[in-house]
């Protein structure tokens, strides 16, 4: 699953955010970037933890559920160092916000996705007893 994740943030990163690069195209000023940006990261934030909350749930024991508390704080802050990174090489440019933000949405939806497909249910434990259906 670590290598699940580590090539889906390569690709979240290298080729941009899951919609696209017009994310947020209509916005005309800055400021309306600025807004559209955080409702959208806002959005994928909520949508992470409810999938946070589920894949915690499903987990077999505390030690595991702490564990992946580490590993979620430890993403954050990968998020926040890369997507500074990221914008970084826009320094000074208009794009360099659009660049910061949509790096933080893009790895929070590819966070999720990769969420979302370790979360299965548990098959029911079989019956022995049970006959089988003609």
């Amino acid at each position: 699953m670590l290598t699940e994740l580590a090539l889906a943030v390569v690709l979240a990163v290298h080729t941009g955010p899951a919609t696209g690069p017009e994310r947020c195209a209509d916005a005309a000023t800055p400021a309306e970037l600025q807004r559209c940006l955080q409702r959208e990261l806002a959005q994928a934030d909520s949508l992470l933890k409810a999938a946070e909350t589920r894949f915690a749930r499903a987990l077999p024991s505390d030690a595991a559920r702490a564990q992946f508390g580490v590993a979620g704080r430890a993403w954050r802050n990968y998020r926040e160092h890369e997507c500074r990174a990221q914008a970084a090489r826009h320094e000074g440019a208009p794009t360099g916000a659009r660049t910061y933000g949509t790096c933080r949405i893009a790895l929070s939806e590819a966070r999720l996705r990769l969420l979302d497909e370790g979360v299965t249910p548990a098959a029911p434990a079989s019956d022995s007893t049970a006959t089988p259906a003609s």
